[in-house]
C-alpha cells in the first residue's frame, strides 16, 4: 500500500483487500469493504503528507493533508 503512494503522489485513498476478493472485480471489493471493514482496525491515516494544491481539503500554506 505505502508503495501505491510512494509511485503516485496525488493518490487519495487506496484499498487492500484479503486473497479471496477479486480486485478486479467492482461489486467484489465494495462487498468486501461493506462486509469486513472494521475502521477501528482496519483503517491507516497517514497524517501530514504533501497532496496537490488543487485538492481543496489540503492546507493550502503547507500544501499537507491529513493534518487537520
Amino acid at each position: 500500500m505505502l508503495a501505491a503512494f510512494a509511485a503516485h503522489p496525488n493518490l487519495k485513498h487506496a484499498v487492500v483487500v484479503d486473497f479471496d476478493v477479486d480486485v478486479y472485480d467492482v461489486s467484489d471489493v465494495e462487498w468486501a469493504i461493506a462486509t469486513r471493514f472494521q475502521a477501528s482496525e482496519d483503517l491507516i491515516v497517514i497524517k501530514n503528507v504533501r497532496d496537490s494544491t488543487l485538492d481543496s481539503s489540503v492546507d493550502q500554506e503547507t500544501g499537507l493533508t491529513s493534518g487537520r
